[in-house]
């Protein structure tokens, strides 16, 4: 058996989940801050701070888990949420690489961030648009 749909909306919602607690745990943040940001800058985050985003990504977390448990969804609409978590991961993989240009990230901790978030888009993406 082969990856499902089922699977990657799982594995988006699990690492959505990991990078919505990292981000807004307090108890996370120094290691956080240590793996990824540079030079302990947090202009990367804007003005909302890592906290918020932690907030919003945890609950894009929770849809995806939620969607990928529920065995009664109909399967266009497993296909149509695919496809935004495809483009959602495609556009952290691409912030995570601006800010590596940025050098508010660190080279090896953004890139491998960036990394994860392009793999679970191509393979989003692909499950999304194939035809069952």
């Amino acid at each position: 058996m082969g990856v499902t749909d089922d699977h990657v909306l799982c594995a988006s919602g699990v690492v959505l989940a990991g990078l919505g607690l990292g981000t807004a745990l307090a108890a996370t943040q120094p290691a956080f801050d240590k793996l990824i940001l540079a030079n302990g800058t947090k202009s990367a985050w804007g003005n909302v701070g890592p906290a918020f985003v932690g907030v919003t990504v945890g609950s894009l977390a929770a849809r995806d888990i939620a969607l990928a448990c529920n065995k009664d969804a109909v399967t266009k609409t497993k296909k149509n949420a695919l496809k935004i978590v495809g483009v959602t991961h495609g556009l952290w993989a691409g912030w995570s690489m601006a800010n590596v240009a940025n050098k508010d990230f660190k080279q090896i901790g953004g890139s491998a961030v960036a990394g994860v978030h392009a793999g679970l888009s191509v393979m989003a993406l692909l499950r999304g648009f194939k035809k069952d």
